[in-house]
């Protein structure tokens, strides 16, 4: 095992800032065939109706393999393994604006969403790996962050470069960004020739020098009852699919209110979406800058519940279009923030056998829950017969209850903590 030291600046190295990047990268790989879906299956296939498999498939292929990929403590494996991802990544996003067959490109996207999975597992894990414990939870929100940004400014201007109808040039300008990133990753930022990287945390873990690390790595963490509390893990995923489902359940129907019953106009959606990134991107960071205590996180995880629950009455409630937009706005900056903080708090408070396991669980259980939470909001939503609008009372009831599940199941878990 390599004994290297810890970084000792407060500055957060290149190697954070490149992993940020490849965060970024990623999330917006996953994000930009929801705006270009409609029209790539209507080249492809001559229906907007294929749409959502093509959205689907991404999300479903990165939460199956993030089950099967675990981080180890060696950071030159972890190096070699996200170059080659990255790599992955790189050459089927190149591939998907040359495809004119809608399941090839399905296909693709599966694929895509494969490398998209390993890499949101194994640069998480560096990340830790190369953070000391004072950095660890800033770095981690830095990382979530990346997911508001690439909706807020990625999106936006991939659709600006190409519009949503030519939507082979957006994945080709994505693909040539991310071929010079790659090749910064494999011959420059991760150059497993050098040796050591600049810097990286010590590993607390003694492995043997005989086994393989990854294997050694899951015999301790699966067979050590003594080094993994299994029901803490299990509590931590049920408070994050409760954060993420209550999130999408409400995200992907308040544009649904805004289009069909309050007519709002693209730029002003547009601008929405783009004012709740950054807002979330901003809370975040602030967030990550400033040490918060037990008592303060819980106090944050419930005035966070509660302002969603405020937001979700205000939106749906009212037959109002500004306010409408506004309360959409607040709500995906509040309710992003408290899925960052809950996700943040959760990791940095497991072990060095625990994390690995806990951040395949997270990876794949938001990208599962982040469906379900769609299924679930359009299963309560009504048409009212008289003016064919949309009724939106009972989703208000369930997605309430939801949002409040959080706060309630984080207290629990403080207190089995203690």
């Amino acid at each position: 095992m390599d004994n290297v030291t810890p970084c000792s600046t407060n500055k957060l190295g290149y190697q954070q800032w490149f992993c940020f990047l490849i965060y970024f990268l990623v999330a917006l790989d996953s994000l930009v065939v929801v705006p270009f879906s409609a029209s790539m299956a209507l080249d492809t296939v001559g229906s907007s109706a294929y749409a959502g498999y093509l959205v689907s498939a991404y999300a479903v292929s990165a939460a199956v393999v993030c089950l099967f990929v675990r981080g180890t403590q060696h950071h030159i494996n972890e190096q070699r393994k996200i170059n080659i991802a990255l790599t992955g990544i790189t050459l089927m996003t190149l591939i998907t604006a040359h495809i004119s067959d809608f399941y090839l490109l399905l296909i693709v996207r599966v694929i895509t969403g494969g490398f998209g999975g390993i890499l949101a597992v194994r640069v998480l894990n560096y990340v830790l790996l190369i953070s000391s414990d004072e950095q660890k939870k800033r770095n981690l929100a830095l990382l979530f962050s990346s997911f508001p940004l690439a909706l807020a400014l990625g999106v936006p201007c991939l659709i600006f470069l190409s519009s949503t109808v030519n939507w082979q040039q957006g994945f080709s300008v994505l693909g040539a960004v991310l071929i010079g990133v790659a090749l910064l990753a494999i011959f420059v930022v991760f150059n497993t020739r050098n040796g050591q990287p600049a810097f990286t945390s010590k590993p607390t873990l003694e492995l043997s020098n005989n086994a393989k690390p990854h294997r050694q790595l899951w015999r301790l963490g699966i067979r050590n009852n003594s080094q993994v509390n299994n029901r803490k893990i299990v509590f931590s995923a049920l408070i994050l699919v409760a954060a993420v489902l209550s999130t999408f359940t409400v995200s992907t129907q308040f544009p649904v209110l805004l289009i069909t019953n309050l007519h709002i106009k693209s730029e002003l959606l547009s601008s929405c979406y783009t004012v709740s990134g950054v807002g979330a991107f901003v809370l975040m960071q602030a967030y990550a800058r400033k040490p918060f205590h037990q008592k303060a996180v819980m106090a944050l995880v419930w005035f966070c519940s509660l302002l969603m629950v405020t937001t979700l009455v205000m939106g749906f409630e009212f037959e109002n279009l500004h306010l409408a937009a506004f309360a959409f706005c607040l709500f995906v900056v509040v309710s992003s923030a408290r899925t960052l903080v809950v996700s943040t708090e959760l990791i940095t408070g497991l072990n060095e056998v625990e994390r690995p396991i806990f951040i395949s669980l997270q990876n794949a259980l938001q990208h599962i829950s982040i469906a379900i939470g769609g299924a679930v909001g359009s299963v309560f939503v009504m048409v009212e017969i008289h003016s064919q609008q949309l009724d939106f009372s009972m989703l208000v009831y369930v997605a309430s209850a939801l949002i409040l599940l959080v706060p309630v199941l984080w207290v629990r878990f403080i207190n089995y903590g203690d």
